[in-house]
């Protein structure tokens, strides 16, 4: 019964083992290509974020992409939907309709 069931645990464990081989040569090749196309790869942790991207980095980040500033506050907005909806709810401006 041994005999039977180590050779199935062998061919599995060397597939496992080029599998991962296979992984390492895919990531090696990605984190050569992808800088050229202005993206790089970070590894995570079970979904822990890379420790360059700290809080702050990540809060700057978002705030970069927030162009929009409301007028009476100082909340910003990245989509012009959201500055509407804001500035309705919050300060009760109603927008006018603009008439085709």
């Amino acid at each position: 019964m041994a005999a039977n069931l180590a050779s199935p645990v062998k061919t599995f464990l060397q597939q496992r083992h080029a599998l991962a081989e296979k992984e390492k040569q895919l990531i090696a090749d990605l984190d050569r290509v992808l800088p050229q196309l202005g993206y790089r790869l970070v590894p995570l942790d079970n979904g822990t974020p890379a420790p360059d991207a700290t809080p702050r980095a990540r809060t700057q980040a978002r705030t970069a992409s927030k162009s929009l500033a409301c007028p009476r506050c100082s909340r910003r907005f990245a989509h012009p939907l959201h500055l509407g909806r804001h500035i309705s709810a919050t300060h009760g401006i109603k927008r006018k309709k603009k008439r085709a």
